[in-house]
């Protein structure tokens, strides 16, 4: 019933340029529509937004995540990864670089997302950097 966009924002403290630093903070997507006939997905996009300078900086961003039908137990854990490309469908200006990847849900269906990996290029401009992560209803 809430159709309005959910901002994810994680603190990552303190990462050495040339590390990577894995967020640990879950959050859940989750299809209502009861299970009936036809297949009723609903569609949604992963938008991320990370700092230019930041982004000039990554040599890989990654998030966990994992599927499953709604009522599962026990709740299994995120056992998928997700490479996000960063040399394709990035859009920068001077100040921000942002992604917005598509996605869908089935009905009854849950997807918990379990965090973000950030790996930095050991030339990375230090700074302090906010990397956030939308969820937009297409």
């Amino acid at each position: 019933g809430n159709y309005d966009a959910c901002t994810i924002t994680y603190p990552v403290s303190t990462i050495v340029a040339g590390d990577n630093k894995t967020i640990s903070n879950t959050f859940y997507i989750k299809n209502n529509l009861p299970v009936e006939g036809s297949w009723d997905y609903i569609y949604f996009k992963y938008r991320y937004e990370i700092p230019k300078d930041l982004f000039d900086g990554l040599q890989k961003l990654e998030v966990s995540l994992t599927t499953y039908p709604s009522g599962t137990t026990p709740e299994p854990a995120c056992n998928h990864t997700t490479t996000i490309p960063l040399t394709t469908g990035w859009s920068c200006n001077t100040t921000t670089c942002t992604l917005e990847a598509p996605d869908q849900l089935g009905e009854g269906m849950i997807q918990k997302f379990c965090g973000v990996t950030i790996g930095l290029k050991s030339n990375t401009i230090p700074g302090e950097y906010e990397v956030r992560i939308e969820i937009v209803p297409a």
